[in-house]
């Protein structure tokens, strides 16, 4: 996710979301990219269905604050 995340977080800030946000946004690409590495996924099979399943993944890991897929609608941001 490396490459995506200057241009992420600039957009974020355009857009008026708050420091913590934009931080808490780029925590999950963050997570999301390691979870994509782990799947042997590629970003470009980044879809909603990849991002429920990351969801459900980490809450089967025990994970106890996972962001619902439907906050991380903040990925989708062009």
């Amino acid at each position: 996710m490396g490459p995506y995340v200057n241009g992420f977080e600039t957009r974020l800030l355009e857009l008026s979301y708050t420091p913590g946000t934009v931080r808490n946004a780029l925590k999950d690409i963050g997570s999301i990219g390691r979870w994509l590495e782990e799947e042997n996924l590629d970003v470009s099979e980044l879809t909603k269905e990849s991002l429920e399943a990351f969801v459900c993944a980490r809450r089967s890991a025990g994970w106890r604050r996972v962001r619902a897929s439907g906050a991380l609608h903040l990925c989708s941001i062009t």
